[in-house]
């Protein structure tokens, strides 16, 4: 769903949480991870830089009554600037909030013109694989306990290694070599298998029937 204006983005936001199960907060975060991103790749971009996420000090906020984006930056008052990225002027701060002093952080708007409107075709990939990451999330930890147990799930497809079987909107594979000779597994067919583990490492995320 690609939302026509920043109001609607809320909207989808809990209309896709709502339909898939997720937590609004979950599927929120994704929107500022995907913003972030598409906002890293418009500054390499514009000027060659690329930004640590991890030392930029750099957030997305967004207004859920407006649906107003922003990308803030996190600055440390300083004397002298060696990391524009990171810092800003002291006389530059106090324009901003005469209280600041040497060593004081600020948040400030960084957010290029029209953001919104050039970054959501950015952001849009890299958020529905996130919403498809943590849907995936979601759904492992619901069966965690389920393991040694019988589970439901739909027939999707049977290749050389695997019948790959949809459960829950998550991925579960059964070894060809677990099969049941002359089983017939038609696509779109539900069936019930015995659930042997949950297949959770940082690249691979799935189910073993």
């Amino acid at each position: 769903y690609m939302a026509q204006s920043n109001s609607e983005l809320i909207s989808a936001i809990y209309q896709i949480a709502e339909e898939r199960g997720l937590d609004q907060s979950m599927v929120l975060d994704q929107i500022k991870k995907a913003y972030l991103t598409a906002y890293k790749k418009m500054v390499k971009e514009s000027d060659g830089s690329e930004i640590d996420e991890e030392t930029s000090g750099l957030s997305v906020d967004i207004d859920e009554a407006t649906g107003e984006i922003f990308v803030l930056s996190d600055k440390k008052v300083v004397s002298k600037i060696t990391d524009p990225m990171t810092q800003i002027l002291e006389s530059q701060a106090k324009v901003i909030d005469s209280r600041l002093r040497e060593g004081d952080h600020i948040q400030t708007d960084v957010t290029p013109d029209n953001f919104g409107r050039i970054a959501a075709q950015a952001a849009y990939q890299r958020l529905m694989q996130g919403l498809r990451d943590a849907e995936l999330e979601t759904t492992m930890a619901k069966y965690m306990d389920k393991v040694g147990k019988i589970i439901s799930g739909v027939i999707q497809r049977k290749d050389a290694n695997y019948v790959r079987v949809e459960v829950d909107r998550a991925e579960a594979v059964m070894p060809i070599f677990e099969t049941i000779p002359g089983e017939f597994y038609k696509s779109s067919d539900r069936k019930r298998f015995l659930l042997v583990r949950l297949q959770n490492s940082e690249t691979d995320k799935r189910m073993v029937l």
